[in-house]
């Protein structure tokens, strides 16, 4: 009788350790198709290697959708007169205008104009803080603003997806499942909680969708990101391959970015009051400040519209403080304009982008001020 028990028990064991054996090669080979076509993803400004030395200085910044969707290049060539422009784009992920005026007053520097854009995609509503790390930064490298108070190393502040702490038990028991997993199964840069993979493993379960399934755990194939460009001047150009269902699979990551944006209220009162300041600050010094509203997925547009009452806004700082505004927030896949993963525009979108900006920018026959004079002596 033990014999048996003891023959059975081993039966057991053996079949649970192959099955055990099988999830884990199923999903090392499901990690290693979809490895590099996560959607949780940070883009980093590169360097800028154009001087802005000599002629005028035109700088555009703000968020991660100036950084991918303006090229200065193209904008340089789409501009009818060449006045020895030098155009060099400084924006960063996730970075509000704010801190990039901030930065500029606190160094005392003021370019001939200034692009700009608005948008609810923000690191928070800390515009001091902000101002104060882009001012550490220094992308320009004109490096006389002082900062002072005491601020979070830069890898600390622009953290978005920290990790949080953990109860116990599964705390313990993720750190046991991965220094032994670790040495065995190829790491993908995140790092899942025992929460991730029952939400992975019963959303599998209920829909019998593995992309659905994959998506909780932020791993998509709608698209893939084939190569990047760089100008010199900070513009990051996103080279995509899609998949025939990538405008079903857009939905999906639309809802998942409305759900992030729901929960935040970035574009708050006091963000339009320092805005429309600065806009006026920045002109009184003889910089020509434009504002542009990026394009955004449909359902984007409505929530900021409902919630922020975007369009009123910007008419408002417009009148109020004489700088142009241009949206082209409802331009889509029918004007060229692809949004790969529901917010930033992939290189042949930058393009159409550019180019319109380019465009309107003539017709609004943008006129230099004094700022380059200001720059040689006036200070703040």
């Amino acid at each position: 009788m033990r014999s048996s028990t003891s023959s059975s028990e081993a039966r057991f064991v053996a079949a649970l350790a192959m099955t055990f054996g099988v999830l884990l090669g199923v999903w090392e080979l499901v990690l290693r198709q979809r490895a590099s076509e996560t959607v949780d993803f940070v883009i980093d400004r590169p360097p800028i290697t154009s001087s802005t030395s000599g002629g005028e200085e035109w700088l555009i910044f703000g968020n991660c959708l100036m950084m991918t969707g303006v090229s200065p290049a193209r904008l340089d060539q789409h501009l009818s007169h060449d006045r020895g422009r030098t155009i060099i784009n400084i924006a960063a992920h996730e970075q509000s205008p704010i801190a990039f005026f901030e930065y500029l007053r606190r160094t005392a520097h003021y370019p001939d104009v200034v692009v700009a854009n608005v948008s609810s995609w923000l690191n928070g509503t800390n515009f001091e803080q902000e101002g104060a790390l882009v001012t550490q930064a220094d992308p320009l490298g004109v490096g006389r603003g002082a900062v002072t108070g005491s601020r979070p190393s830069g890898d600390q502040a622009y953290r978005q997806m920290g990790e949080a702490s953990t109860g116990g038990v599964q705390s313990r028991t993720e750190d046991a499942l991965s220094a032994w997993t670790g040495k065995r199964l190829r790491v993908v840069g995140h790092r899942y909680h025992l929460f991730d993979w029952s939400l992975f493993f019963a959303t599998l379960v209920t829909t019998a969708d593995l992309d659905n399934a994959l998506y909780q755990l932020n791993m998509q194939a709608w698209f893939r990101v084939k190569s990047s460009e760089t100008d010199g001047r900070g513009f990051v150009g996103l080279h995509v391959a899609y998949r025939d269902d990538w405008s079903a699979g857009l939905e999906r990551m639309a809802e998942r970015s409305l759900q992030r944006l729901r929960l935040s209220r970035s574009l708050t009162s006091r963000y339009w009051s320092l805005l429309e300041d600065h806009v006026r600050h920045f002109e009184d010094h003889g910089t020509r400040v434009v504002i542009v509203r990026m394009p955004e997925h449909p359902r984007i547009r409505q929530f900021n519209d409902e919630t922020y009452d975007v369009p009123l806004r910007l008419r408002q700082v417009e009148e109020r403080t004489g700088a142009p505004v241009y949206d082209l927030s409802q331009l889509g896949p029918a004007d060229g304009v692809r949004l790969f993963d529901a917010v930033h525009p992939d290189a042949d979108a930058a393009e159409v982008i550019t180019r319109k900006i380019g465009n309107w920018l003539d017709s609004k026959r943008i006129t230099v001020g004094q700022a380059a004079d200001r720059r040689r002596g006036v200070a703040e």
